[in-house]
């Protein structure tokens, strides 16, 4: 098949055919102009040569979707595909993936041909189209996805409340990232029939508090991302309705103490940011029975020294952020029994020689650097 389209194949045609035959050679395109990167990409679909390996040399190439029709239509086994950062993948593309037979779509550009009908069996399924700017509307090939389990389209900034809509009848879903998209509160009510959902990040979405009306219908929600989004103090009471959450970020919100008050009944946290909020000592009683709790993030926040001492029956502790507090020497030793502590973040200008010493007993040893907090 002739890529131009003149009688014969010119030097352009001959010169790509030729890389297409000896793709195994070359590593990536990305260094060559975006439009020979596309006609290569071109020439592997036509040619029936696309293949695990070679789409690698294709990472970061900003392919097109125009061609993904093509590339798609024969691939009867395809569980693995790609779209992570794909900034040109449209509406148009995704109307190709309605008729998949597909288990896993998963990161960024790349094809997993898999053929263990075993292992496939097992499998849910996984859409990641993080950063895809252009899908707006385009959700509604994939309503259609019944045995989706993870659905990944955090900074599609185009998606709004009525795209919303298209994701309510995907009840297998467990994980679902909408992050920095424009969705607001009447979105999220389109959520209420996920009974399965136990992931949902809507960090820097346009929701506050009222969203909680509908997420309270999510009995086995387990994580929740509110970070930088429109949270105050009012509605707040309606964060008693989700006893069942493990872990909980509300950092950078809008949020005092009056909101901490309904915190207390959230006895299965695990794991709780609160960083940049308008969180004061006297706020910090409310968090004195959550002794599940593993991972608290008290950076940037009003608090000084006179309220630690509330932290003194959470025994599981084992992360604590106290940056850019008020904390002082003195407050240091007003917390005890924190003997699974592991990482203790400090503001330097607070803190001298002699406050470390009198927390660490007069030992000298560093404590031990904690995993990753689940917000992180």
């Amino acid at each position: 098949m002739l890529i131009g389209s003149g009688k014969g194949p010119s030097l352009m045609d001959l010169c790509v055919r030729k890389i297409a035959e000896n793709i195994v050679n070359y590593s990536t395109f990305s260094m060559i102009p975006r439009d020979i990167s596309q006609l290569i990409f071109n020439e592997m679909v036509n040619s029936q040569r696309l293949s695990q390996s070679c789409l690698e040399a294709f990472r970061d190439c900003a392919i097109q979707d125009m061609c993904l029709g093509d590339a798609l239509k024969d691939c009867k086994n395809l569980q693995s595909l790609n779209f992570n950062f794909c900034e040109l993948i449209s509406d148009v593309g995704l109307a190709h993936l309605s008729g998949l037979n597909v288990f896993f779509l998963d990161g960024l550009l790349g094809f997993c041909l898999l053929h263990n009908d075993s292992f496939r069996s097992h499998l849910g399924m996984h859409l990641d189209l993080e950063r895809c700017p252009k899908i707006h509307n385009g959700l509604i090939h994939i309503q259609g996805l019944s045995k989706l389990e993870s659905l990944n389209i955090k900074w599609c900034n185009s998606i709004t409340d009525a795209d919303m809509k298209h994701l309510a009848g995907l009840t297998s879903l467990k994980s679902l990232q909408i992050s920095c998209s424009k969705v607001t509160d009447s979105g999220i009510a389109y959520l209420k029939a996920l009974q399965k959902l136990s992931l949902l990040n809507l960090e820097g979405c346009l929701v506050t508090a009222a969203c909680l009306d509908s997420l309270a219908a999510l009995s086995m929600l387990l994580y929740l991302n509110l970070n930088r989004c429109r949270v105050t103090d009012d509605g707040s009471d309606k964060f008693a309705r989700l006893g069942s959450l493990k872990v909980l970020n509300l950092g950078f919100n809008d949020i005092t103490d009056a909101c901490l008050k309904h915190l207390k009944g959230l006895t299965n946290l695990e794991s709780l940011n609160l960083d940049s909020c308008r969180i004061k000592d006297a706020g910090l009683i409310n968090l004195a029975g959550l002794r599940r709790l593993k991972c608290l993030e008290l950076s940037d926040t009003e608090i000084g020294s006179g309220g630690l001492h509330h932290l003194s029956g959470l025994t599981n502790l084992q992360s604590i952020n106290l940056s850019f507090t008020g904390v002082t020497d003195g407050g240091l030793r007003k917390p005890s029994g924190l003997s699974t502590l592991k990482s203790l973040n400090l503001d330097a200008r607070q803190i001298t020689d002699s406050g470390l010493a009198a927390r660490t007993n007069g030992e000298t040893q560093q404590l031990p650097v904690a995993e990753a907090c689940p917000w992180e």
